[in-house]
């Protein structure tokens, strides 16, 4: 039974993707159909996600990720360089490795510095890091939150210093918490919720802006984790309450991973996903079909 439950296991994997898209916000709004490079990986023990791009130019483009491997079984910070024209992953390296679980890199550009705040909820508290360029690692730690936050996306609205995130024990689900940071204090504290009627709270990337409106991707987990991306416009009243209305919900457009999409970033108009599937397509979805008419 054991060898079983472990065959089971190994066919029923999942595995993340990341791509690159042309189309523009706009067109994402408007629903144009996705139009995606994916890169190419050579590895069958682990996977990249939560894709956050670091930097670009007409070679290369530069991504920050989750790494996830086999041997492992935890998330770690990596740095990815892919090359723009072939889409083949040139080089990768570890750049930030914790005992606990990594992921979600999201990237603060602030006087010329970059500051990461990775996803890392396992440790009950969530951090700043530094990326010191020369090392090419990230450095000088500072905790921000007290609370074991889960894709957390800082915004600067109208003076405001901002952080959108929901948290563990229900990071997928309906309520996203907004945190603000006041004068010189380093740490965010929670001023206001938001609860939706479905599980969308999750954030999926940061927000963008079209024509003067915000917009937030979020993540559908109605039906498991990362399982759409939700486009919702935004506003904030006179009373500093934030609404979000849905336009638009987007599946894998991936022609064989079609399980998840839960990521969508941007950088000067670059924009970046992710998407998951079964690492084996065809021999997952027939074992979990089996599964489904004996349970």
């Amino acid at each position: 039974m054991f060898f079983l439950k472990k065959i089971y296991r190994k066919f029923t994997n999942w595995r993340w993707e990341i791509g690159f898209v042309d189309n523009s916000f706009a067109g994402l709004v408007d629903e144009e159909p996705l139009k995606v490079h994916w890169v190419e990986l050579p590895f069958r023990d682990r996977w990249f996600a939560d894709p956050y791009i670091l930097d670009y130019n007409e070679e290369e483009i530069i991504v920050l990720g989750e790494e996830y491997s086999d041997e492992l079984l935890r998330g770690r910070i990596a740095k990815l360089v892919v090359d723009r024209k072939t889409y083949k992953l040139k080089s990768w390296k570890i750049i930030l490795d914790l005992p606990t679980h990594l992921s979600f890199p999201r990237v603060v550009r602030k006087n010329g510095e970059i500051f990461i705040h990775p996803e890392n909820s396992q440790s009950g508290c969530h951090t700043l890091y530094r990326y010191d360029s020369k090392k090419d690692t990230l450095v000088d730690g500072k905790v921000i939150a007290d609370s074991p936050l889960t894709d957390s996306v800082m915004l600067n609205y109208k003076g405001h210093d901002l952080l959108f995130s929901t948290f563990i024990p229900d990071s997928n689900g309906n309520t996203l918490s907004i945190y603000e940071r006041k004068g010189d204090d380093l740490k965010y504290n929670k001023v206001d919720e938001v609860t939706f009627d479905s599980r969308i709270a999750r954030m999926a990337g940061d927000f963008f802006e079209i024509n003067g409106k915000l917009y937030r991707p979020a993540q559908d987990c109605n039906k498991e984790y990362g399982n759409a991306v939700i486009i919702q416009e935004a506003s904030c009243d006179e009373n500093d309450k934030w609404h979000f209305k849905s336009v638009r919900r987007m599946t894998s457009p991936h022609p064989i991973l079609k399980r998840g999409f839960h990521t969508l970033n941007h950088y000067n108009n670059l924009i970046v996903i992710d998407v998951k599937g079964y690492r084996y397509p065809w021999i997952g979805k027939m074992l979990e079909t089996i599964r489904f008419f004996f349970n």
